[in-house]
This record gives C-alpha cells, sequence and structure tokens, in this order.
C-alpha cells in the first residue's frame, strides 16, 4: 500500500489556496485559505475557511483576482497572515493529527509555509496531483512532456494534470465557485477518494 492510500488510516486534511501571484513571485501572498479533514472512510469531518488581508496587495495582483474573483475590498478588515495561518494550525491539530495533502503540492505548499507562525510544523505528504498523474498518464490521457518542457519536475514523461482534467478523468463533479480555496479542497478531496 503507498501512496494515497496509506493516508487514509488516519485522517487526512486536503487544503487549497487563493493568491496573489505564483510561488516564483516574492510579492505573491495568500489571499484565501481552506481545508477539509476527511476521516478513514473518506467522509468529510471538518472545514476551515477564511480570506486573508495580505500585507502586500498591488496591481502586480490583478490577474490573479480576475480568476478567482476576490476584491481588493473583500479582503478589507479580514484576518492578517498571522492570525489566518494561527487559525488554521489550530484547526490542523484536531485529535489524530492529520496528514495534509493538497492537489498541487508545488503550489500550495510552500504558499501556505510563506504564511509563517509555525506552518513549517503541518505534516505534509504526497500530494494529490502526483496520485492522479500516475493513473493518467499510463491511461494515456496526459498530453506527453516532450518536445515542450515538463512542468514542475525534470524527468516525468507526461505534462501534470490540472485539478478539472484530474477530475473529469475521476468522474468527480465540479464543486462550485471554481477557483475558490474551500470549492477547489472540496474538489481535490474528492479526486484523492477516487485515486487511493
Amino acid at each position: 500500500m503507498s501512496g494515497i492510500d496509506a493516508l487514509f488510516y488516519a485522517p487526512i486534511l486536503v487544503c487549497d489556496t487563493e493568491t496573489t501571484g505564483f510561488v516564483g513571485h516574492e510579492w505573491a501572498r495568500v489571499i484565501e485559505l481552506a481545508a477539509v479533514v476527511l476521516d478513514r472512510d473518506g467522509s468529510e469531518i471538518g472545514v476551515f475557511e477564511t480570506l486573508v488581508s495580505p500585507d502586500i496587495l498591488d496591481d502586480r495582483a490583478a490577474k490573479a483576482l480576475e480568476v478567482n474573483h476576490i476584491t481588493p475590498a473583500q479582503l478589507e478588515g479580514q484576518p492578517s497572515t498571522a492570525e489566518a495561518i494561527a487559525a488554521f494550525l489550530a484547526f490542523a491539530d484536531t485529535p489524530g493529527r492529520p496528514w495534509v495533502t493538497r492537489f498541487n503540492g508545488g503550489f500550495d505548499q510552500p504558499m501556505v509555509q510563506r504564511m509563517g507562525g509555525g506552518a513549517e510544523s503541518l505534516r505534509w505528504t504526497r500530494c494529490v496531483m502526483l496520485a492522479a498523474y500516475d493513473l493518467m498518464g499510463p491511461a494515456g490521457v496526459l498530453a506527453p512532456a516532450s518536445p515542450r518542457p515538463p512542468r514542475y519536475l525534470p524527468g516525468r514523461p507526461w505534462l501534470w494534470p490540472s485539478l478539472v482534467a484530474a477530475s473529469d478523468f475521476l468522474g468527480v463533479p465540479a464543486f462550485e465557485p471554481a477557483h475558490r480555496a474551500l470549492s477547489d479542497a472540496r474538489r481535490a478531496a474528492a479526486v484523492a477518494v477516487e485515486v487511493r
């Protein structure tokens, strides 16, 4: 037994972020953080969701805000980054101390860790995207990495699947609204249940 399947021997926390940019942008900040906790049967037993008022929010965030439909006005008066990560860590410190996963480990994990406040103490495990990749690649539904450079990790024969592509392949319904942290966390959780 390996991968995501092994996680279901204990609760698993599936998180997602909405941000103002990409990991490579040092100015990018988390503006929404959400998670669901699944029990050993894959049933949702806990939910966390918060908007975050970032310390940096300027014109560089315009494209990201267009995607997630979060406005600067919605972020006014929301918890600070420090307050949001403290609340998230308290939520994650539930009985059984769940392992934490996400769909895209190359994105959500570093963005949560960028929030500081002890986020490095989370028990991260294999991302759901890798588990989906291991099913979708051999099934012939992923585009080959060559001649284009592979995204995220070198040496992989296929391009990484998006959350939408993995959901479609596995028959997981869309959760609305798309590109919002809680909807995407629930969708990633449903994918995790299907790939275990």
